[in-house]
């Protein structure tokens, strides 16, 4: 049930929790990379480095979405990627969750701004940037590139 889902950040790797975000990578585009415990691991020792999860009431990591901030010459910037919601719980609001969660982290660390990128076929996850105020700036690639100032 989608009620009992949790959002939390990502602070210990266990084989499941690799296993289950591998899966969620599966559903996030057509070439993923497959993580092992010892990459994951390496990746949340970065002190810029968020990964939000959504748990369920299994303890299965059913969505995730990942931050960095980074410190420019002028200002603090955020970068959100890796945003996917298994597709058992798309529709249930858990992906505006996890954004909003980072969101939150991102302001705590005083961004200024946090950018995104997506890929224009992901029609409901395009809606949801725009839906939390994140700005349409251009095209990176086949992109489409976002920012929000907080």
């Amino acid at each position: 049930m989608v009620n009992d889902v949790g959002i939390s950040i990502l602070r210990e790797v266990s084989e499941k929790s690799v296993c289950d975000i591998n899966e969620l990578f599966k559903q996030l585009t057509e070439s993923p990379c497959h993580h092992n415990q010892e990459s994951l691991k390496k990746l949340l020792e970065q002190p810029n480095f968020t990964l939000a999860i959504a748990i369920n009431a299994e303890s299965r990591i059913v969505g995730m979405a990942t931050l960095m901030v980074n410190r420019t010459l002028l200002r603090m910037t955020g970068f959100i990627e890796d945003v996917v919601v298994d597709q058992s719980c798309r529709g249930s609001k858990l992906g505006e969750r996890l954004m909003e969660f980072l969101l939150f982290i991102a302001r705590g660390k005083r961004a200024v701004y946090v950018s995104l990128t997506s890929n224009p076929k992901r029609e409901a996850a395009n809606n949801l940037y725009r839906k939390l105020g994140f700005e349409l700036i251009g095209n990176i690639s086949e992109s489409n590139y976002y920012r929000l100032y907080l």
